[in-house]
């Protein structure tokens, strides 16, 4: 990994870096746990049923977004 230029300061557009107030160990262990109780027991759900489509995050949101309404397109009336 290459040193920065500047300590505290993005490399690419030279913003200044700062940490985010919800990001937090405590933060993460909340959501991961939300994930697991709310999260895991849909998607186990809907695969029991063979009806779970996964669709691969992208870098561009509108490639996503793309991607979920190809992945519907079947189950839309």
């Amino acid at each position: 990994m290459a040193k920065k230029k500047l300590e505290n300061t993005c490399d690419k557009c030279s913003s200044p870096l700062y940490i985010r107030p919800d990001d937090s160990a405590e933060t993460v262990k909340v959501r991961l746990e939300t994930y697991h109780n709310q999260t895991e027991p849909v998607k186990r759900f809907y695969a029991a049923r063979n009806i779970l489509v996964e669709v691969q995050g992208q870098d561009q949101v509108e490639d996503t977004t793309r991607l979920v309404f190809e992945a519907l397109a079947p189950y839309a009336n």
